[in-house]
């Protein structure tokens, strides 16, 4: 079981709030108590400290504590918490706030897209047509550069395993901010012309009149792109109905001589429900990613304090090993599991659109399809995080997750971080996407056709 990565819920955790808001229910002593068991909980279970190598995490706790035991709201403790969070640098470690500090917190009903570096408007509500025109580009936020603005208080506070897939998270998060409070921002239009608008936030759940209508996507679909080309679009590995629409898709498959499976809007989910899909497309065994994570023996961490601070250091195996422990270095490794050819298998050759969403379980997807010589990914590296998370409680009602378990490709290649790489990269563009056109799957159904 893998848990998604799927960016509407971690976005509205993270919102800046300008220190605003005075509610508070947290005693001091409660502040440091959730402090220390994130924390700690960190030390002893995070998989990635070497993705942070100039990270000295006792140096945190010593710097944290009074700046969580000073006076402030729970809105303040809890975002001193997202932003120590993310100094981990991964994905699948973040702070959930409670529910009364996240109701405090409203966006603005703009839909922003970051392309080619920049935020572009590509929704809007029918309110703020006027002043803020589609495909417009900001740059500016509240009287300061765009860039500046992101820098200084948005991207310190968010949580992910790759630089590339920041500006996507930023995109969601650069317009929210206490809810009934207005941001200005200023843009450059389509046309070249500069403006300013004045938008007003509101709470997460508002009705929104959108421009351009915003179907909800299904968790999956199927069609026909042409008369031998099929399209599967696998919008989330969450539901169990996404293996049952796949079963009722099957006899349109039987019908296609190629197919393109579209995953760039699938942040996850569970990893079985991926695999019982690729099993319909192998016909040998195939290896999903292998994983190791942490493992604890005080009795060993004990016996390691001697010979870890002896000059020089014992190098006999058995010395090595419990200072490994002592330093918490002591890892239990576990092979990867196989997914087995199904009754039914489809032989034909497999376009797999992926995106900087594409996260999570359909990252494990696509590392267990890595090795089907008939399958090509197309599109952008994968959005870079996948693991199993501990939950721990915080004050308030509030939770914190920490990635606990290490996956890599079978082979020990790394895509934690930089994401599954692509075989043909296509990237769209602002004039692409203000065209309506969708260039990657048009570049595989380029592919495609070139290969009959």
């Amino acid at each position: 079981m893998k848990s998604s990565i799927f960016l509407p819920l971690l976005l509205a955790l993270c919102f800046p709030l300008n220190g605003l808001y005075g509610q508070q229910h947290l005693t001091p002593d409660q502040r440091i108590y959730g402090l220390v068991q994130f924390w700690t909980e960190v030390k002893y279970n995070f998989a990635y400290f070497d993705h942070v190598p100039e990270l000295d995490w006792d140096h945190k706790l010593q710097e944290y504590l009074p700046r969580v035991r000073a006076e402030q709201s729970d809105a303040d403790y809890y975002r001193l918490l997202e932003r120590l969070c993310a100094e981990l640098r991964d994905g699948h470690t973040n702070i959930y706030p409670p529910a009364y500090v996240t109701e405090q917190r409203g966006t603005t009903p703009v839909q922003l897209k970051y392309i080619e570096d920049q935020f572009v408007v590509v929704n809007l509500d029918n309110r703020y047509r006027e002043v803020l025109p589609l495909g417009s580009i900001i740059t500016g936020v509240n009287g300061q550069r765009v860039t500046d603005y992101v820098a200084a208080r948005i991207y310190p506070y968010i949580s992910a395993s790759g630089d590339h897939v920041r500006g996507l998270i930023a995109s969601y998060l650069l317009l929210g901010g206490p809810v009934d409070e207005a941001v200005e921002v200023a843009y450059l239009s389509p046309e070249g012309g500069t403006g300013q608008a004045t938008l007003h936030r509101q709470p997460q759940q508002a009705p929104v009149s959108w421009v351009r209508d915003m179907p909800q996507l299904r968790p999956a679909s199927f069609r026909m792109l042409d008369a031998t080309t099929g399209y599967l679009a696998l919008n989330t590995f969450m539901l169990d109905e996404v293996v049952d629409s796949f079963d009722l898709y099957r006899p349109l498959l039987e019908k296609c001589q190629s197919l393109v499976i579209d995953l760039r809007e699938n942040g996850g989910g569970n990893s079985t429900t991926g695999y019982a899909i690729l099993e319909h497309f192998t016909r040998k065994p195939l290896l999903t990613s292998k994983w190791r994570t942490r493992e604890h023996r005080a009795a060993y961490k004990a016996w390691g304090y001697w010979p870890a601070h002896a000059d020089p250091r014992p190098t006999d195996e058995g010395a090595q090993e419990v200072i490994r422990y002592y330093e918490g270095n002591q890892w239990f490794e576990s092979p990867p599991d196989t997914i087995y050819p199904a009754e039914v298998v489809f032989d034909l050759p497999v376009i797999v659109l992926v995106s900087h969403q594409t996260g999570s379980a359909a990252e494990d997807f696509l590392v267990a399809a890595d090795a089907l010589p008939q399958f090509t990914f197309v599109g952008e590296p994968s959005f870079g995080s996948t693991g199993q998370p501990l939950f721990v409680d915080l004050p308030g009602g509030g939770q914190a997750r920490i990635c606990t378990k290490r996956d890599t490709y079978p082979d020990g290649r790394e895509f934690v971080g930089p994401g599954v790489q692509v075989d043909v990269a296509v990237a769209p563009t602002v004039a692409d996407y203000l065209a309506g056109k969708d260039v990657v799957l048009e570049r595989a159904l380029t592919l495609v056709r070139t290969s009959r």
